[in-house]
């Protein structure tokens, strides 16, 4: 059955009750016709995948092939020709693959030096595997940018993967508007958003958000001010009123006059600021790069005592020179980092799968890094902490008032009481609170309302910023970073999209704003407060397990090169301190598939 009929013998037998369902909401009815296309949709979604998964890293797997194939091919030759033919045809084969495999790395290598970054991952992995081609070892020096390059393509599929379960962002700045002839005009002609000047009427009906900054010329309407001012209760706007682009209409028909054009309209200045905020958010190195800096230079320094100290002590003839020469090279291709350049890789690879199982989506390993290392969790109020519904629907209900009575006096005469705290939100910071984080609230909110959630969630008052613009709240972000440290932000609105570009960690409900989820890095799609500590739980037990991968790692390498440097090893045990150790901290790794 074509995908066409399916549809249409849905149609026929479903309700049209069904067509006003949310755009997000893909369960179906739960009909038979809704379960074989549900079913459908999935094995078409998974076929694509893999599709998309070949198509876009079909470069990296024909690398990793034709260099595991160079690898296997050069170890058979090394046992089969003699000395001589080996150098004519396994180091060709080798260093054709080498240059395809560690490309970059060399490049990215030479660039460093360049700029005074000299000891890092990819000087170390340049050092070690010239070195094996120095000793002979040329399909150790393959090995090595093989091992790197399936470690790095780990971490771009769990970020993909990620990604591609994130609601795509739009930017939030309008394309059309409809402008009005006269304020007797209420159907207006479109035109590009981008060509309304200030003073031209435009026409805004119900549904629609606040395309440009403006005030209401004729009309009363009622306005949802929280994606920009966090503010939960509904505006009643009338005529002289002013109205933020990025609000929401909820109710009634209105003419505005434009205030400002788009480029000085409040969205586009809060989208400005995001692309700001990101240009000073504090830079991050990966986790293997901050190790390599101190283990590269060691490494280096250790060898060159190698190679330098015993001559001079037991007297330097050329035999002795070249001996602990070549144990210094020795030195250097045990020491490469093979295991943790696939293991930690690994480590967040698998962390950020078991994230994704969890409704917690990390656009980046860096990310994941970051959160184990905060200090504060700074949170919006309405639809992060609470659930930003008014509880009373009686400002929505105006329309049952009295014909005798005005829109706005029917509006005094009813009561909204906040919105309450989300279920799970109190329970959530204290969590983070016994975790040793820090919890702050940073809301547009008025100042009453704002210490009322906070004190029945359990924040510190001291730790409630209220009543704070969009812009004032990057710089109250800023003042809490740099009296407690590393900062998580956590926020839902278009107010909040710059503060979560400017924190170190920027985290978005995924019920939220389009362009809050654009600029996080982290995306809860449950959007429950008790996601907060459970990514920081997730992020901590990753970051532990890749330290102990490393360890495991130097500690087996210590007792090897002690072990030769005493003249006691052999091949095989400078196999297991290469491969073995590998094989032992990805095992360690794999612990991860448990979360």
């Amino acid at each position: 059955m074509s995908e066409h009929e399916r549809k249409h013998e849905h149609d026929e037998c479903c309700c049209h009750e069904h067509e006003h369902h949310h755009d997000h909401d893909h369960d179906g009815c739960g009909c038979a016709h809704c379960e074989a296309n549900r079913q459908f949709d999935l094995h078409a979604g998974r076929a694509g995948e893999s599709e998309g998964f070949l198509q876009e890293h079909r470069g990296e797997l024909v690398k990793l092939i034709i260099g595991a194939v160079v690898i296997i091919v050069s170890i058979i030759l090394e046992h089969t020709l003699a000395e001589a033919a080996i150098y004519y045809t396994v180091l060709p084969l080798c260093i054709i693959a080498y240059l395809l495999l560690g490309k970059e790395v060399l490049l990215e290598s030479f660039e460093n030096i360049k700029h005074g970054e000299v000891f890092d991952e990819n000087f170390l992995m340049a050092v070690a595997t010239i070195a094996a081609f120095c000793i002979g070892d040329f399909p150790e020096a393959v090995a090595v940018m093989l091992f790197y390059c399936v470690g790095e393509m780990f971490e771009d599929i769990s970020v993909d993967r990620s990604r591609e379960q994130i609601v795509a962002a739009v930017d939030m700045r309008p394309e059309t508007v409809k402008i009005a002839a006269s304020e007797e005009d209420w159907e207006g002609r479109e035109i590009p958003a981008e060509d309304a000047k200030a003073g031209d009427l435009i026409v805004v009906k119900p549904g629609d958000r606040i395309p440009l900054d403006s005030c209401v010329v004729k009309g009363e309407c009622q306005i949802d001010t929280s994606p920009v001012t966090g503010e939960p209760v509904p505006v009643l706007a009338k005529a002289g009123a002013d109205i933020f682009s990025g609000c929401i209409n909820i109710r009634g028909q209105v003419i505005l006059k434009v205030t400002q054009p788009l480029e000085s309209s409040m969205v586009s200045r809060i989208l400005d600021s995001v692309e700001n905020a990101a240009a000073s958010k504090p830079s991050i190195d990966k986790f293997i790069t901050k190790f390599a800096k101190i283990y590269t230079p060691i490494v280096c320094a250790l060898a060159l005592i190698v190679a330098i100290l015993p001559p001079l002590v037991l007297g330097g003839t050329a035999v002795v020179w070249k001996h602990w020469i070549l144990t210094a090279v020795t030195f250097l291709v045990i020491s490469c980092p093979c295991a943790m350049i696939i293991s930690v890789p690994l480590a967040y690879f698998l962390g950020i799968g078991a994230a994704s199982r969890k409704g917690i989506l990390f656009k980046s390993g860096l990310a994941l890094e970051a959160l184990r290392k905060v200090k504060i969790a700074a949170m919006d109020k309405t639809g992060t902490i609470t659930t930003g519904i008014v509880e009373d629907k009686g400002l929505l209900e105006v329309e049952t008032h009295n014909e005798d009575e005005s829109f706005d006096e029917a509006f005094a005469k009813k009561t909204v009481s906040d919105d309450r705290p989300k279920e799970d939100a109190a329970s959530g910071i204290a969590l983070l609170r016994k975790m040793g984080i820090l919890a702050a609230m940073l809301t547009g909110d008025k100042r009453e309302r704002a210490y009322e959630i906070g004190r029945e969630v359990g924040i510190d008052e001291k730790f409630i910023v209220p009543e704070l613009l969009p812009e004032n709240k990057l710089t109250a972000l800023m003042k809490l970073r740099e009296e407690n440290g590393e900062i998580l932000f956590v926020g839902d609105g278009i107010n909040d999209a710059p503060v979560l570009a400017g924190a170190d960690v920027g985290a978005a409900m995924g019920a939220g704003a389009d362009a809050a989820i654009e600029a996080a890095d982290i995306v809860f799609m449950n959007s429950n407060v008790g996601a907060i500590p459970q990514s920081v739980q997730l992020a901590r037990k990753t970051g532990t397990i890749a330290v102990q991968d490393i360890v495991i790692a130097i500690a087996i390498k210590l007792i090897v090169l002690a072990i030769g440097l005493l003249g006691f090893a052999n091949i095989w045990l400078a196999v297991f301190a290469d491969t073995g150790v590998t094989i032992i901290c990805i095992l360690n790794t794999l612990r991860l598939l448990r979360e």
